[in-house]
């Protein structure tokens, strides 16, 4: 016997004493997965990454901005010991005031912290729009998934090679006109 499991003794039981797990059971699995369909998980998806930021959160992350910096301007004035109350709050009030005006203008930081979702979120529509103009992909063309499209590609194709027989037709009537000396083409 081996960790209270077995026989004490295997004296007249007809066995060696080994304990041995049984290899038919069958376990039933406790975590079935539930897959969801392609349909379901591409909505998901896009919903996600097509999910435009509130511009009154943005807003009001740089009006707060605004506000840290009075009050450390509040902070630093009080420091110094040379206004009085007042001529404080009328400091602080214009600095305010210079602040919210170049609210507009003032940039995001880079180190956005990954809990600042709509702030991620514009950093990611802005990061795609410059991606979008460096590969010159315009935004009322663009399909999402037209890539996958087997059809669609396939009628790209053939209008690409039609377009390219005619142009080298034009070219061909071209250099014949030449050729022949009439300089005007029709």
């Amino acid at each position: 016997m081996y960790g209270n499991v077995g026989l004490s003794t295997p004296r007249g039981s007809g066995t060696n004493g080994y304990v041995v797990r049984n290899l038919s059971f069958i376990r039933t699995r406790k975590d079935t997965t539930q897959f969801e369909s392609l349909e379901e998980s591409k909505s998901k998806a896009s919903s996600l990454l097509n999910r435009k930021p509130n511009q009154d959160i943005l807003d009001h992350e740089k009006k707060r901005q605004v506000e840290i910096q009075c009050i450390k301007y509040r902070q630093k004035l009080e420091d110094e010991g040379k206004y009085k109350e007042t001529e404080i709050e009328d400091l602080v009030n214009k600095q305010r005031q210079k602040l919210l005006s170049t609210l507009d203008k003032m940039k995001d930081e880079k180190n956005i912290q990954e809990h600042q979702v709509h702030q991620l979120s514009q950093a990611k529509a802005t990061e795609n729009e410059k991606m979008m103009r460096a590969l010159g992909i315009k935004r009322q063309d663009y399909v999402e998934g037209a890539a996958f499209d087997r059809d669609l590609q396939e009628q790209k194709k053939r209008d690409h090679l039609n377009n390219e027989k005619q142009m080298r037709g034009n070219l061909v009537n071209y250099n014949f006109m030449e050729y022949i000396g009439i300089n005007k083409i029709p």
